[in-house]
């Protein structure tokens, strides 16, 4: 008498295995859709290269204080702080008390804001480039830093650098 190979007790386990895989793959096929769907929901937006106008008007504004001037009140950079910042952006504006003139090097503007009376406790300094429409962001806090930027980093030239050098100096970086 010949055995069949698959007997009534190796056919169910089987069974079950094929129809456990088919229901996690359409699960993992599921998930990641929804994966997708919230990451295009949450992608940043994207600005274009090139010149930015509204930002070329600041750059004869040396030696202002952005408040001064309306920087900070510019709806287009508060937008796009608070894109660059996220959950961060709330700490941001409460803390953003005391301001530094502005410093203008090779049509990057610079500048810094702090906590009133604790900037080593929270300092911001924001570099926007004029000529390619980026901003960067480096949060000092405590002796740490921490960066954002849109696109990529700024290159900055020789008198910027030596700004930020004076205040991860000053942070005990």
């Amino acid at each position: 008498m010949r055995t069949n190979i698959l007997s009534n007790t190796a056919v169910y386990p089987l069974t079950l295995f094929i129809l456990l895989s088919l229901v996690s793959c359409k699960e993992n096929a599921e998930k990641s859709t929804q994966a997708q769907e919230t990451k295009a929901e949450v992608a940043p937006k994207e600005y274009p290269r090139g010149v930015n106008e509204s930002w070329a008007a600041f750059e004869k504004e040396v030696g202002k204080r952005p408040s001064d001037i309306g920087l900070m009140k510019s709806p287009e950079l508060q937008e796009r702080i608070k894109n660059l910042l996220k959950e961060d952006y709330e700490r941001f504006q409460k803390d953003w008390n005391q301001e530094t003139p502005l410093v203008v090097e090779d049509r990057i503007i610079f500048f810094t804001g702090c906590k009133s009376e604790d900037c080593k406790a929270n300092k911001y300094a924001i570099y926007l480039d004029v000529n390619d429409n980026n901003i960067n962001i480096v949060n000092f806090t405590f002796g740490r830093a921490k960066s954002y930027s849109e696109r990529y980093i700024i290159g900055l030239p020789a008198g910027l650098l030596k700004e930020y050098e004076a205040i991860r100096e000053i942070q005990g970086l």
